[in-house]
């Protein structure tokens, strides 16, 4: 039986950064699976994905990536997910660009959102948006970046933190976690025609918000602090 040896979360975070450090005290590994890091690396690239979200430039768009790295080793950082066709595996959430390629990674551990790992002036504002805020730390300020997500992350504090950082951002969002919404019910919307939108603008620690609503299969909502409603456009639909 292999002896076990131990990771801790700072050398987790350094071993993702530089891929080059393994000793003891955290996290458990084998000494059978010395490659460990590289494997889930290079398995990335394969892996199944739940959700895809964007950060970008005018001329490069970037984006960050919540995946599942096939692998059936039991560790005590593996998930358990039951909608994938491998029920078993590590959990990434990639920063990457229009190309594909990575630019920052994060292994799910359960750890990462204690606050000794938050950085110096860094909110705590929930688990999946401190996921936004961690992986953007690379992100060089007030460079007309924009960074785009889904609604596992989005949220009105989320974007005004991002804005006030000098990032925008735009992101889909559940209707729940918009304050005050004005927004119509679902119901309401499913007696409209198809293509409808409608746009609501409001004010959030001095920073302004437009959420907009659109009319597709079903209703779809967005946030954003640098985009809204218009213009608009046409796009050929394939169903």
């Amino acid at each position: 039986m292999a002896k076990k040896r131990i990771l801790t979360q700072d050398e987790m975070d350094r071993c993702m950064n530089n891929l080059d450090e393994l000793s003891e005290g955290g996290l458990e590994y084998s000494d059978d699976d010395v490659d460990f890091l590289p494997d889930c690396v290079s398995s990335n690239e394969d892996s199944d994905s739940d959700c895809e979200n964007s950060v970008g430039s005018q001329n490069t768009i970037q984006n960050i990536k919540k995946s599942d790295a096939d692998n059936k080793l039991e560790r005590n950082i593996s998930q358990y997910l039951p909608i994938k066709p491998h029920k078993w595996g590590f959990k990434f959430f990639v920063l990457y660009g229009i190309s594909g390629f990575s630019y920052k990674l994060e292994l799910y551990s359960g750890q990462e959102n204690k606050e000794k790992y938050r950085q110096k002036g860094e909110p705590d504002l929930g688990a999946s948006a401190n996921v936004v805020i961690r992986l953007a730390r690379i992100i060089t300020r007030n460079k007309n970046y924009t960074l785009y997500f889904d609604n596992y992350y989005t949220s009105i504090p989320l974007l005004a933190h991002l804005s006030k950082e000098g990032i925008y951002s735009l992101g889909t969002i559940n209707r729940n976690r918009i304050p005050n919404s004005k927004i119509p019910t679902e119901k309401v919307f499913n007696k409209m025609e198809r293509g409808h939108s409608m746009e609501f603008v409001g004010n959030y620690n001095d920073v302004e918000i437009s959420v907009t609503a659109w009319k597709d299969n079903k209703t779809v909502i967005t946030a954003s602090t640098f985009a809204g409603e218009k213009p608009h456009g046409k796009v050929m639909r394939y169903d």
